[in-house]
């Protein structure tokens, strides 16, 4: 088997370690037009994960190839607003959770709507049924990046069920760990069991197939959220700790209903990234079911939106 070069920044990407990602990206000397492009999508994919949108579409012409055209789109697509929309949406269904801290999540969802300006929301919606037409039109681009981008578009959207449509035409291991997520997002954990053995069987010890694994264990639940806790744990020993593996170990805590020591997790996820929209939302509930004032929280959104 052939060694991938880009491994590193590849890998810094998939763990959340974005400026990882960037400063390996940046330090990587291409040795011919497909590591170069490689090189470019998760270095820019690093920037948009960052809020830092402006960078890739100030760098990326309109007339380049398809994964750089994907890259464009999809910066036009995302911002700052959009990540804590749609992280607090995944919220607002969470069981016995008092009146003041469901109303601070209501809070900090009407701040974002009103930080955000027509042309943000004029453009994500234009973005987003572009990519949704193409795909039921059979019109989506045949490139990997494009493909992965538009699913990530559609996921966000609100429309799963198009973002696997247009999954399904890759084969690669990224597109199949999507495939899961998506399959989650609708309830489908007997169809994301299988798409993750298909994984295993490509390549078990993956970090993309591991963090598969860790996301269906969640959702299976019971005996299985101490084996995704350990999944989170070993990436961080080998990898060390960034803020998505935080999250992530964290969730497999709450689901235990080991609220404090979920919340030790998501403070030092504050700590690496205060604007990590994930950690902020989960120590909203975490401090509804420990009994807390969540109000303290609600200060972590004001820097990000200086308008």
């Amino acid at each position: 088997m052939s060694v991938d070069r880009l491994f590193d920044v590849k890998n810094a990407f998939y763990l959340g370690n974005y400026q990882q990602c960037i400063n390996e990206a940046q330090k990587f000397s291409a040795k011919n037009d497909e590591e170069r492009l490689w090189r470019d999508v998760y270095m820019y994919r690093s920037y948009i994960a960052q809020g830092k949108a402006s960078i890739p579409l100030s760098e990326i012409s309109d007339k380049t190839s398809l994964a750089h055209k994907a890259l464009r789109r999809f910066a036009n697509f995302q911002n700052p607003q959009q990540r804590y929309f749609f992280f607090i949406k995944r919220y607002q269904y969470v069981p016995a959770m008092s009146t003041k801290n469901f109303n601070l999540l209501t809070r900090i969802l009407k701040l974002t709507i009103k930080f955000e300006t027509f042309e943000e929301k004029y453009s994500r919606h234009r973005v987003a049924q572009e990519v949704q037409a193409e795909v039921t039109e059979g019109k989506l681009a045949n490139d990997e990046t494009a493909i992965i981008l538009a699913a990530t578009i559609l996921n966000q959207s609100g429309n799963p069920e198009d973002a696997l449509r247009a999954l399904f035409k890759s084969t690669s291991l990224e597109s199949s760990a999507a495939k899961v997520q998506t399959l989650l997002k609708m309830d489908r954990v007997d169809l994301a069991v299988k798409a993750l053995k298909k994984m295993m069987e490509v390549d078990e010890d993956a970090t993309l197939t591991q963090l598969a694994l860790a996301w269906v264990n969640m959702s299976l639940g019971k005996d299985k959220l101490k084996d995704a806790f350990y999944i989170y744990q070993e990436m961080m020993d080998k990898y060390g700790q960034t803020p998505m593996l935080l999250v992530g170990q964290s969730s497999a805590l709450i689901l235990q209903e080991k609220y404090e020591e979920a919340e030790k997790l998501l403070q030092e996820a504050q700590l690496r990234d205060a604007n990590n929209p994930e950690s902020l939302i989960n120590l909203v509930v975490i401090s509804d079911y420990l009994g807390k004032d969540a109000e303290v929280f609600f200060l972590y959104i004001l820097p990000s939106h200086p308008r």
